[in-house]
């Protein structure tokens, strides 16, 4: 049995992430330009010097795709030495970035790094367990009606997880001092759970019993109690990305855990996380877009004729970038995948009403590109693993 690898969708919404933060780091930079604008103007300028007029050139020419020869052909007017200072500047700015950087490795690292985590919780609720083991005995001995949690402190999957030497290898990292956290879950959250008092009622359990706890802890508590989401989505950026791949891959443990008794077992790591495929299409999103963003913006421009597409917000036009680039760029791919795909990235990520809008600009430029001839693959839906 293999660990699942990142679905597209996935994929997807990490290029999304990624081609926003360059966007938003370009536009500060863009942004620091025109402050230090000011100071060159002062310099090079007389009293004919417009400061209105200078940003206004300035900004035009940022976004111009070859700023030195829109420089070259600019009428001689009092500000642009000043406007050629400050594009000189702004080169020097961005002359390291180029187009953002691959940065699916370290995300993938991330992921896991979660993954361990959520695997750390699991273990030590159960040494939580077998620390009050021996009290919770006494009391019931006396007839005191307490929960006895001792079947999870012998639950036998979680102890074969904690005595694996690839995990205890990641739990050294550091997460273990997080065990007071996963304490009070234990007492305000795990303890109170139908399920988990309805697991330590029984005398018995199989290893089936074992592994549906597993799956249920995971599912019900880790993935669905608002303090743990609050707790992950506080120390991890990304939390709201990982946690479907990560769920998936918590759930092939536990299958392993359960079909090979007594084994060592594999864990995920960064490179089986993602194959060739993913890779390229998380490649050619990341490079395609930046890279061809003037033919693909002027596309949405004339389809959108009574939208600004300079005026739209930045991440509804980055959904219907990164849209055309898949349209034209992986032929591979059915259209309605597509379409699907981000409109389930611009439910997560924009608001209803772009929803649509976004919808709209899709099927017609799905079906212009088809007339014209310059796309040519499926509209049947590939039924891809979200």
């Amino acid at each position: 049995m293999a660990y699942p690898v990142l679905s597209r969708r996935t994929l997807r919404a990490h290029a999304l992430q990624q081609l926003y933060a360059w966007h938003t780091q370009q536009q500060a930079r863009q942004q620091l330009t025109l402050t230090h604008l000011t100071s060159w103007l002062e310099t090079y300028g007389g009293k004919g010097v417009d400061q209105a007029a200078a940003e206004k050139l300035l900004l035009k020419l940022l976004q111009a795709p070859d700023t030195k020869a829109a420089l070259a052909a600019t009428a001689a007017v009092p500000e642009k030495q000043a406007v050629a200072e400050a594009l000189r500047y702004y080169q020097r700015l961005t002359k390291a970035e180029g187009v953002p950087k691959n940065r699916l490795e370290g995300f993938c690292q991330a992921l896991l790094d979660n993954y361990f985590r959520c695997l750390a919780v699991l273990i030590q609720w159960q040494q939580v367990a077998q620390r009050k083991g021996e009290a919770m005995a006494f009391l019931v001995q006396n007839e005191v009606e307490l929960l006895d949690a001792r079947p999870f402190a012998q639950h036998a999957l979680l102890q074969r997880l904690a005595q694996q030497p690839a995990l205890k290898e990641q739990l050294t990292a550091g997460w273990e001092e997080q065990s007071a956290q996963a304490a009070g879950w234990y007492e305000t959250l795990l303890k109170p759970m139908p399920a988990f008092v309805k697991y330590c009622g029984q005398e018995q359990h199989t290893v089936a019993d074992e592994e549906k706890l597993l799956v249920t802890l995971i599912e019900k508590m880790l993935f669905k109690a608002p303090p743990i989401q609050q707790f992950f989505s506080e120390h991890e950026l990304y939390w709201s990305t990982y946690k479907l791949p990560i769920k998936r891959l918590l759930r092939t443990t536990c299958q392993l855990l359960a079909k090979n008794a007594g084994k060592k077992i594999p864990f995920p790591t960064a490179k089986t996380l993602t194959n060739k495929a993913g890779a390229e299409l998380y490649q050619t999103l990341l490079t395609k877009v930046p890279e061809k963003e003037e033919l693909l913006l002027d596309m949405l421009a004339k389809k959108s004729a009574s939208w600004d597409v300079h005026r739209m917000a930045w991440m509804d036009k980055l959904i219907l970038l990164l849209a055309l680039c898949e349209f034209l760029y992986l032929p591979d791919i059915p259209l309605n995948v597509t379409i699907n795909e981000y409109l389930e990235l611009a439910d997560q990520y924009s608001t209803p009403k772009s929803k649509a809008f976004i919808n709209g600009m899709l099927d017609a430029l799905a079906k212009q590109l088809l007339e014209e001839g310059m796309i040519n693959k499926s509209k049947t839906i590939d039924h891809e693993k979200k």
